[in-house]
């Protein structure tokens, strides 16, 4: 996940995720579940906050289950959701939930306050 997380790797994606079976629960103007368009939003937000970083708060494994939870930051380098980039600094934390099957991931429920990020840089 650093590969992917902390450089923006999408080419790691094959390695984590079953493509064909994946599935993701993102409540995002857009989302249709596949992995595809999971990709595409990531690469959207990291096109406007190019130096994001993710630290690791706390993970926890039950069976299939995974639960992830971040501490995130970044500088909104460019325009995002039609917002003007004025390099302000913003942090949030994130949770995500993922279901396991070959060690792969094939369902992903991402808590990512978008609403915040969105605050911070309208200030």
């Amino acid at each position: 996940m650093e590969d992917f997380k902390n450089q923006q790797k999408f080419l790691v994606f094959p390695k984590l995720f079953q493509p064909k079976k994946f599935r993701h629960h993102f409540n995002f103007p857009g989302c249709d579940g596949t992995l595809a368009t999971f990709i595409s939003v990531g690469q959207e937000f990291l096109y406007a906050f190019r130096d994001v970083k993710v630290d690791l708060i706390q993970l926890i494994a039950e069976g299939d289950y995974v639960v992830e939870v971040n501490q995130v930051q970044a500088t909104h380098r460019r325009q995002y959701f039609g917002i003007a980039s004025m390099g302000r600094h913003v942090t949030w934390q994130e949770i995500h939930i993922y279901r396991l099957e070959n060690e792969r991931i094939v369902e992903n429920w991402p808590g990512v306050d978008f609403e915040h990020i969105i605050h911070q840089i309208s200030l």
